[in-house]
C-alpha cells in the first residue's frame, strides 16, 4: 500500500463507505443505510482498493469479509468519523451559544489568574 496515496486521496466519503461495509458486512445493507445503490458501494469500494493498492475485503457471492488491512481501516474510519461527529456537535453547540458561557468563564479565569500572578 502506498502511504502517500493514502494521505492525499482518502476522503470522508471513502471513510463512511469503509465503515458502513465493515459494520454491515453486506454491500446491499450498506447501500440501504447510506441511501445509495449496491453498485455505487461496489464501485466505491473498488475505487478505494485501487487507490490504496490493497484489498480491504474478500468477497464471495454470499458475504463480504474484511482482510487484516480492512479491519484496521474500518477501526480507523470509525474513530475518525466519531471525532468528526463530536467536532460537528461542538461547533453546533458553540454557534448556538450553548457552550459560549463556559468559554467566557474560562477566558475570564485565565485573565484573572494572570493578573493575580503578576501581583
Amino acid at each position: 500500500m502506498n502511504a502517500g496515496k493514502f494521505r492525499q486521496r482518502l476522503t470522508i466519503r471513502h471513510l463512511r463507505l469503509i465503515e458502513g461495509v465493515g459494520r454491515e458486512l453486506s454491500m446491499s445493507r450498506c447501500a440501504q443505510v447510506l441511501h445509495t445503490s449496491q453498485s455505487a458501494i461496489s464501485c466505491g469500494l473498488s475505487e478505494i482498493e485501487d487507490l490504496l493498492g490493497a484489498r480491504l475485503f474478500d468477497r464471495t457471492t454470499r458475504r463480504i469479509v474484511p482482510t487484516s488491512l480492512g479491519q484496521i481501516l474500518i477501526w480507523h474510519s470509525d474513530q475518525i468519523l466519531g471525532q468528526l461527529a463530536r467536532a460537528e456537535a461542538d461547533f453546533d453547540a458553540l454557534s448556538r451559544g450553548v457552550r459560549g458561557f463556559l468559554a467566557f468563564v474560562w477566558r475570564a479565569w485565565q485573565t484573572l489568574t494572570r493578573k493575580v500572578q503578576r501581583t
